[in-house]
């Protein structure tokens, strides 16, 4: 049995059972190889009174070396690939799933051109989910909407991104909101035209939803029925099939563009504009397939940013 597989799979798990499951063990083996691992180590690597199972203060130290172990291990496999045969190997990046067509998709092509015989694997998923994958070394790299991330992971700005309010074209409030908007001067709306309305919400954690939050709060304004989803996309679907209104980002918007079910407001800049992140491992070694992919999504939004000037 490997020590360390053991390891890594039980703290994934919190439980020792969950544990064995995975790894088609058998649960007193799980705990015998614990066991003989914490004697030989001279330390306790997991606190098993509690229910999930959490690593005691040494346990973090020794997972955390585990971690790094496996990169630095992956980090000499990439050099001398990169030495050998320039290029080749694989690149896993992942993405909110939202942006996965509009940043990730126009890169595959010249990716695949440019580097033949290499393979790409696209993962999407919520940033807290693929914070977690890049921690476990099952990632590359991510676009992430946040820079709060753990100190373990670099983020680098590759573009800043405008949100917008959607409005299904059917409701009748769109009239009130282009009267308002007739008769001020800047391209903003008043919130009280939609206090009856639907809204269709992220979840609070997301940082989407705690910019929406916190310029909500500021105004006073809280709606009468909203919606919770986990992802932008699904706000945005379910905006165009007209269940209320939801806030989402321009770059996902120019995909529908030409769509005549939603109405989109500019909403002020001071609240909505902010910045997307390429985030990765501070001690990973970048592979050459790995910069080449970097570098497409950089050129991209450059000429994509050139374009809209």
């Amino acid at each position: 049995m490997n020590y360390n597989d053991l390891v890594l799979t039980v703290e994934q798990c919190g439980s020792i059972s969950k544990a064995a499951a995975l790894l088609g063990v058998s649960q007193p083996a799980i705990s015998a190889g614990l066991n003989s691992l914490e004697k030989k180590l001279g330390y306790p690597l997991f606190d098993r009174k509690v229910s999930p199972v959490v690593p005691t203060e040494e346990g973090k130290a020794y997972i955390a070396y585990l971690h790094e172990k496996d990169i630095l291990e992956e980090n000499l496999e990439n050099r001398i690939r990169d030495i050998r045969q320039k290029g080749g190997g694989i690149i896993r990046i992942g993405a909110p799933s939202a942006y996965v067509d509009p940043l990730i998709v126009p890169c595959i092509k010249e990716f695949t051109t440019r580097f033949p015989g290499s393979g790409i694997q696209v993962i999407d998923g919520s940033v807290r989910s693929l914070t977690e994958r890049i921690s476990r070394n099952e990632l590359d790299l991510f676009i992430s909407t946040s820079a709060e991330l753990p100190e373990n992971i670099r983020t680098d700005i590759l573009l800043k991104e405008h949100i917008r309010l959607c409005v299904p074209s059917e409701l009748p409030v769109n009239r009130q909101l282009r009267e308002a908007l007739a008769k001020r001067k800047e391209n903003a709306f008043q919130l009280e035209v939609l206090k009856d309305e639907n809204f269709i919400f992220l979840n609070s954690s997301q940082p989407l939803q705690k910019l929406t939050d916190a310029y909500l709060e500021q105004h006073s304004f809280r709606p009468g029925c909203s919606i919770r989803v986990e992802q932008t996309a699904s706000a945005v679907r379910l905006a165009i099939s007209g269940c209320g209104i939801c806030f989402a980002s321009e770059l996902i918007l120019k995909q529908l563009s030409g769509r005549s079910d939603l109405c989109i407001y500019q909403l002020p800049d001071e609240y909505f504009c902010r910045d997307i992140y390429l985030a990765r491992i501070k001690k990973k070694y970048l592979s050459e397939i790995q910069s080449g992919f970097i570098n497409m999504l950089k050129q991209k939004q450059e000429v994509s940013n050139h374009d809209t000037t």
